[in-house]
């Protein structure tokens, strides 16, 4: 933004000082000065101007442009939960708990169980910002879905190549404060049981350095079943469990990744069980698990 700056009449003219180049600052920021005097003719305006702020605090670092912070939802996320909602909470009689405990000030990995297609619209129902999931790489080809994967902030992988660059890329949505969902299983379920977790996720997981939340869904495998495309109108329910903290995870070297899954899987199937039961008619949990 450009603002005109008058000089005495002996200088005959104005000068446009673009403030924009000025750095930021806050009133805390400026350290020990005196208002500047007036400036005179043949003064370098923008020196004079910048001179009060040469002793400020370092500026904070800015995001990357083409990602938002985590914390926010662009208009395509925040339309389509508004939409799921409207069906899923009457139709399906969805219901949460345990997503009161997310700090919406930092990243967060979760871990899940996967029943369903409805998996990835089920977990971020209940938060006020996004949810970044890998999807395979063939998806992104075709023109419209690839298009709304990627405003929906899906990361492509391809399954038949190098993932260290997939790796990255969800890492720094993690540094960002994004949501990082994964499913260790790597496929659906066919009976609505959880199968063995793939070890793919643990990179992430040491990596990321940001709590690792457990996650157990019950009732998607019933609502929208393995190979069909039509919902059904069956009670669903998400449970959250008590995050994971990076220096858990550090407690754990490579040689005792198996250990690390163990512990991933038993925190998975606590928080499903608990869904499950709540499901069948039982009481909602009380706090995390």
């Amino acid at each position: 933004m450009a603002i005109p700056v008058c000089l005495p009449e002996s200088t005959k003219k104005d000068v446009n000082v673009d403030i924009t180049e000025l750095p930021s600052t806050t009133p805390n920021d400026v350290v020990n000065h005196e208002p500047a005097a007036s400036v005179t003719a043949g003064t370098n305006v923008s020196a004079a101007i910048s001179e009060p702020f040469q002793q400020v605090v370092e500026p904070q670092p800015v995001p990357p442009p083409g990602l938002p912070l985590g914390v926010q939802r662009n208009w395509v996320w925040f339309y389509w939960q508004m939409v799921f909602r409207m069906v899923f909470y009457p139709w399906m009689g969805y219901r949460v708990s345990g997503s009161e405990q997310f700090n919406n000030s930092e990243g967060g990995l979760i871990l899940s169980n996967h029943q369903s297609m409805l998996d990835p619209l089920l977990l971020p129902l209940a938060f006020g910002r996004p949810v970044t999931y890998l999807a395979r790489s063939t998806l992104f080809e075709k023109r419209f879905l690839g298009a709304f994967l990627r405003k929906v902030y899906v990361v492509p992988i391809d399954r038949d190549a190098a993932r260290a660059g997939s790796l990255r890329e969800m890492q720094r949505r993690l540094e960002q404060g994004f949501l990082v969902g994964i499913f260790p299983e790597g496929t659906r379920s066919v009976d609505g049981e959880m199968g063995p977790l793939k070890p793919g996720f643990l990179a992430l997981m040491r990596r990321g350095k940001v709590p690792v939340y457990p996650a157990g869904i019950a009732g998607a495998h019933l609502a929208l079943p393995r190979g069909k495309l039509m919902l059904r109108p069956r009670r669903v329910r998400v449970v959250f469990g008590k995050p994971i903290l990076p220096e858990e995870i550090a407690a754990y070297s490579k040689q005792q990744d198996a250990e690390l899954i163990e512990l991933v899987r038993q925190r998975i199937a606590a928080c499903a069980q608990a869904a499950e039961a709540w499901r069948r008619g039982g009481p909602a949990p009380e706090g995390p698990l």
